[in-house]
């Protein structure tokens, strides 16, 4: 946790146009036509699972206005998968921000339906 135990130190792998956006606007919001790009003939899987997730989640923490789906960041930097490059990022996150989970379950999520619709989650802990 951040020095204040107020934040959480995560990590995170952008692509240069994430970057380039943060340095110019100071903020850059995930929206769903970047998913359909990055996916493309696999998009339909990510846009499902991605739309359950966020409406799930706003349950437990305030989407800002202009994001319309999440950035994944882990707890640990081991975790972050950076086989197609990008620009590793050490970031320090108000805890009222985050939403943890596990990734395993995640994959179980974005894999079927069924298992997304069964998942119950916490504001500091989703779980299926």
């Amino acid at each position: 946790m951040g020095e204040k135990c107020n934040t959480i130190t995560l990590y995170a792998s952008q692509a240069d146009p994430v970057i380039e956006a943060i340095e110019r606007n100071g903020v850059c919001y995930s929206k769903e036509a970047y998913v359909r790009k990055k996916y493309q003939e696999s998009a339909k899987i990510f846009t499902t699972a991605y739309s359950w997730f966020v409406r799930e989640m706003e349950k437990y923490v305030k989407k800002p206005d202009g994001a319309e789906y999440p950035y994944w960041a882990f707890r640990e930097a081991y975790n972050v998968d950076q086989s197609m490059g990008g620009n590793f990022l050490t970031l320090e996150v108000p805890l009222d921000e985050v939403l943890l989970f596990d990734m395993y379950d995640w994959k179980k999520m974005r894999s079927s339906s069924r298992s997304s619709r069964r998942c119950m989650g916490s504001k500091r802990w989703m779980r299926c």
